[in-house]
């Protein structure tokens, strides 16, 4: 599927794994590669050129060309391993080995949405629409939000149980290249709050808390995770 952006592009940006990348329409130089590199990139969710934003969860395959087109791949399927007649390779990336599996047959279905000018959070939101249950005191009937995060171009990554003992997750990411001030507000009571890592180590970053308010700092292109506890 191609979006025009109406306008020539240098630049764009797209989701990758725990941040925001910036890429260029330009080709990579093969010189000294036996293969070219693809024009083509996997994605996480959306991809944003000029003023709009196309997210395409589930389709993790696109390019953006130099007239500004944004492509998501719909379907990518392969007969064989490798093939011996690709003008785009000089050599076989494998043997010429029938690959029935990959294939795939069935019906496949995709959701798309398209954006103008929607920052990294919009696009997250619109890509995700982050989802959790509580099993607390906290219900739909009480006042206030479970959890609140001040929408200052941070973007709420997850919200999940601890993987040990009691407590939840709550991670950050600044997809920005500025460090920014995260302030969570949660709606239900804890005790403590504490930074940790990926793997819920605890972790050396200053974590303040005032009442339910709890506040850290996300540095540029950085995750931060904190867990609450009882």
């Amino acid at each position: 599927m191609l979006f025009p952006t109406g306008a020539p592009r240098v630049e764009f940006q797209a989701a990758t794994t725990f941040d925001v990348a910036t890429r260029v329409t330009a080709g990579r130089p093969s010189v000294g590669w036996v293969h070219p590199a693809p024009v083509t990139f996997c994605h996480q969710g959306w991809i944003a050129a000029g003023n709009l934003t196309v997210v395409a969860p589930g389709l993790p395959e696109a390019e953006v060309t130099r007239d500004g087109t944004i492509a998501v791949t719909l379907l990518r399927a392969v007969g064989t391993l490798a093939r011996f007649d690709l003008a785009s390779r000089p050599l076989p990336a494998g043997p010429e080995m029938p690959t029935p599996g990959a294939q795939l047959h069935g019906i496949h279905t995709a959701r798309l949405c398209l954006l103008e000018a929607a920052d990294a959070v919009e696009a997250h939101d619109a890509e995700l629409g982050l989802r959790a249950t509580f099993g607390g005191a906290w219900s739909p009937a009480s006042t206030g939000s479970l959890l609140e995060l001040r929408r200052n171009g941070l973007v709420l990554s997850a919200l999940k149980p601890a993987s040990r003992g009691d407590g939840f997750i709550v991670r950050v990411l600044n997809p920005t290249s500025a460090p920014l001030d995260a302030e969570l507000r949660l709606g239900v009571p804890f005790a403590t709050v504490a930074a940790i890592r990926l793997d819920e180590e605890p972790d050396r970053f200053a974590v303040e808390r005032v009442g339910q308010c709890v506040t850290f700092n996300v540095p540029r292109h950085a995750l931060r995770s904190v867990c609450f506890r009882a």
